[in-house]
C-alpha cells in the first residue's frame, strides 16, 4: 500500500508504485516461494485527492487498486455485485458487466505474476482488459459508486465509518510497527 497526500497522482507515481510492488513480490517469492504462491496481495494506491481518468486507466492496466475520496474501489464494488441480493440495491443492468470486467481488473499479484516454484520463475499473465473495456469499467465505477454508498446509508447506516475507523487503526499500528 502506498499513500499520496498531494494535489495529483500522475502516471509516473503509479508506474513506480507498481514496480516497487513487483520488486517486493519478487524478493519475497525468492525467500518464501510456497507461502507467497498461496497468498493473495493487491497493490493499493490511496490518494487524498481524486485520481484523474488517465491515471485510473493506468491503474486498471497495471493491476493497481486506486482508492480515492470520489469513488468506491473496484474490489468493494465487485464484492457487492457478487452478493445474491445485489440487484436489490444496485442497477441490475450494470452488475453483470461489472462482474465480467471487474474480475479481470481486480486480480491479485499472485494471479497477475504467476510464480512457478519448480522453475523459480515468475510469469506475467496476459489476461488483461483492452482500452474499451477499461473505459467501460471506469464508467461502471462512476455510475455505481453513488448507488453503493446510498445502499450502505439505507441498509447499514454508519457501517462504512466503522470500517474506515477500524482500517485506520490497523494502518496506523502497522505503520508504527506494532
Amino acid at each position: 500500500m502506498e499513500s499520496k497526500a498531494r494535489a495529483t497522482v500522475d502516471k509516473a507515481d503509479i508506474a513506480v508504485f507498481q514496480l516497487k510492488c513487483f520488486d517486493f513480490y519478487r524478493a519475497e517469492a525468492a525467500r518464501y516461494p510456497r507461502e507467497i504462491a498461496k497468498a493473495n496481495w493487491w497493490p493499493l494506491l490511496v490518494s487524498s485527492e481524486p485520481i484523474g481518468d488517465a491515471e485510473r486507466r493506468v491503474c486498471c492496466d497495471l493491476g493497481v487498486v486506486a482508492c480515492d475520496p470520489k469513488r468506491v474501489p473496484f474490489p468493494a464494488l465487485l464484492y457487492a455485485a457478487s452478493r445474491p441480493n445485489a440487484d436489490d440495491y444496485l442497477p441490475a443492468s450494470l452488475l453483470g458487466e461489472l462482474v465480467r470486467l471487474g474480475e479481470i481488473a481486480s486480480v491479485s499479484c499472485q494471479q497477475r505474476w504467476r510464480l512457478d516454484i519448480d522453475r523459480a520463475e515468475i510469469r506475467l499473465s496476459l489476461n488483461r482488459l483492452n482500452s474499451t473495456e477499461i473505459e467501460d469499467l471506469l464508467f461502471l465505477q462512476d455510475e455505481l459508486t453513488e448507488d453503493f454508498l446510498d445502499a450502505f446509508e439505507v441498509y447499514q447506516p454508519e457501517e462504512l465509518q466503522r470500517r474506515a475507523s477500524s482500517f485506520v487503526g490497523r494502518y496506523e499500528a502497522a505503520k508504527m510497527g506494532l
